[in-house]
């Protein structure tokens, strides 16, 4: 046992009931150029009988969660307050004596309250989270707590744990402002008029692209980059983040900003031929209609509808804005990158291809890959129905409570149910936590059961995943809840 200013730390188990949440789950490594931060929830629940609590301190491991031991603390019930303490030796705690424990504490506000009768969230905000992922199973938690309230409180203990992960690749919030005029975001600039373009990801290293087929404008690690001379017409630019995985791989990530310059140097608004159109290089921010083939033997920039009867044709590299509508077929021998794309023929890129949208009627080729995954969401409820709005994946995995099972009972039912109209097409189910069996002696061993299950789900279902949590457990395993949509879409 172990002193504090309430006394001994008992091991005695808590009375209330705990459950734990990250977000994002599982927490987000930093990398060396981005510091990820994060938040652990825990939900207090009050227990079948009346339990009065006058404070419950959550304990970090110094230096193992967040680099720079910042935290901030919340409660969303005003009855509460909180105040994030100095660290403390572990041995002091009836933790890991060969660590130092950030004391984060949450204090009920008057003895009136003390009596816990609904749900609170006690929430810490991590900045800076570790480089390092992994499982960290050393944070504890006391109450100070009584099932009486003439009797005296004892300060109980119990032990949990948090996941970290690999940091996903990310790339957002890319956007263009006056270079000496603020930070504010901006659509529109005169002709010259220097931009900042800047960004926020957790990359190793950035490129931003101007035109199809050209290289870089910029390379290098900072989060911005200044055009100091700007643009003299509407220009699109591509961000291309890299970072360097577990596995020495080289993962990209792509996001874009349109950058419109009202007084442009002048380019025609636009062009109808009845025959074939062709040129060195062909640029309109007008519509463009060719009845016969188009071909643009050094490229072409268009930013208007561009409607075409016969067959289009690229030498060079394309930069079509506007709706796409080709009879015909494709061939764009540089880069192309498209609006809206409507391809009655077949489309060929012996380069790179971007689409917004595009439907093909005919045959589609490509001889690099496909980025069909959109950005992986966790889900903070069960029970709750959502729609997909585009196909994806729901998945659900059971993670046994941290610390000794040998003696504990913990199981959950995890379903996941695809409805159309209101019919249930398909359900799976899946059992985890902690599995029991007898040994040569016939008494019972327990071990960690993790578990997991996905449920593919098409566009314009509803689909639920439902948890049930065995009546009897001494702790509840911890369910985690995915949605990976096929696309840029929410589900």
């Amino acid at each position: 046992m172990n002193e504090n200013e309430y006394g001994a730390v008992t091991d005695a188990p808590v009375l209330l009931t705990y459950t734990i949440m990250t977000d994002p789950a599982p927490l987000s490594a930093s990398t060396p150029t981005y510091n990820s931060y994060g938040t652990i929830t825990v939900t207090v629940s009050p227990a079948a009988a009346g339990v009065y609590c006058k404070e419950i301190d959550i304990y970090i491991p110094s230096g193992i969660v967040s680099r720079t031991d910042q935290f901030v603390a919340s409660a969303d019930n005003s009855n509460w307050q909180t105040h994030v303490g100095n660290e403390v030796p572990g041995n002091q705690v009836g933790l890991n004596p060969r660590l130092s424990y950030v004391q984060v504490k949450f204090m009920c506000k008057s003895p009136e309250f003390y009596l816990f009768t609904s749900p609170v969230n006690l929430t810490v905000g991590i900045q800076q989270l570790t480089q390092q992922p992994g499982w960290i199973g050393s944070l504890g938690l006391t109450e100070m707590s009584t099932n009486d309230s003439s009797q005296p409180y004892i300060l109980r203990s119990m032990t949990f744990g948090v996941s970290i992960g690999a940091a996903l690749l990310f790339a957002r919030n890319f956007t263009a402002s006056a270079a000496d005029g603020g930070a504010s975001p901006a659509g529109v600039f005169t002709n010259g008029q220097p931009i900042q373009l800047s960004w926020e990801s957790n990359g190793t290293e950035f490129q931003i692209f101007e035109a199809a087929g050209s290289g870089p404008l910029y390379t290098g690690t900072d989060n911005s980059f200044k055009l100091s001379s700007g643009l003299v017409k509407t220009t699109t630019f591509i961000l291309a983040a890299s970072q360097t995985d577990l596995r020495a791989e080289t993962q990209y990530i792509y996001d874009s900003v349109t950058v419109v310059i009202s007084n442009e140097d002048s380019t025609p608004h636009s062009v109808t031929a009845a025959g074939t159109v062709s040129g060195a290089l062909v640029e309109s921010t007008g519509e463009m209609f060719a009845q016969g083939k188009f071909t643009g033997s050094g490229g072409a920039s268009l930013e208007g509808q561009i409607d075409v009867n016969g067959n289009l044709t690229m030498t060079g590299p394309a930069h079509l804005n506007g709706p796409l509508d080709v009879e015909g077929g494709i061939q764009c021998n540089g880069n192309a990158v498209l609006g809206a794309t409507s391809i009655n023929g077949t489309l060929s890129a012996t380069n790179t291809a971007a689409f917004q949208s595009v439907i093909v009627s005919g045959q589609l080729g490509l001889r690099g890959g496909s980025n069909i995954f959109g950005v992986p969401m966790s889900l903070s409820s069960d029970n709750v129905a959502y729609i997909a709005h585009t196909d994806g994946y729901a998945i659900a995995t059971i993670t046994p409570p941290a610390g000794d099972v040998s003696s504990t009972i913990s199981t959950c039912i995890v379903t996941l149910q695809a409805a159309i109209e209101g019919n249930i097409a398909y359900e799976v189910s899946v059992t985890g936590g902690v599995a029991t069996a007898y040994n040569s002696a016939w008494t019972t061993v327990n071990w960690y059961s993790p578990n997991s299950i996905t449920l593919p789900v098409p566009q314009g279902y509803k689909w639920k995943i439902t948890v049930k949590q065995y009546s009897k457990n001494d702790k509840n395993p911890t369910v985690s809840l995915f949605w990976i949509p096929l696309g840029n879409n929410e589900g």
